[in-house]
């Protein structure tokens, strides 16, 4: 049961796929901008061998859950009907 004083129904439903969607929104401008820095090589710079080393350390960001975003800003650059769909 969800708590916060919501009460079920289409209102909640609608409320959840907005966050969603900007959610993914957020997701995809964050992939988009953590490749355009690894492209920069900003993190060597910094000090550290990689993008992904350097959101671990920087951003406490799982091995996994930086990995996952080096890898999705890759996909997104090459892939610009993804990046749209991931923006929707």
């Amino acid at each position: 049961m969800c708590s916060g004083g919501w009460q079920a129904g289409d209102d909640v439903l609608d409320d959840v796929a907005a966050l969603v969607a900007g959610r993914n929104r957020t997701d995809a401008a964050l992939a988009r901008r953590v490749r355009a820095v690894e492209l920069s090589q900003a993190p060597e710079r910094d000090g550290q061998r990689s993008m992904t080393s350097w959101l671990r350390g920087h951003c406490r960001l799982s091995s996994a859950a930086a990995a996952r975003l080096v890898t999705v800003g890759r996909a997104l650059e090459h892939l610009p009907v993804l990046a749209e769909a991931h923006e929707a």
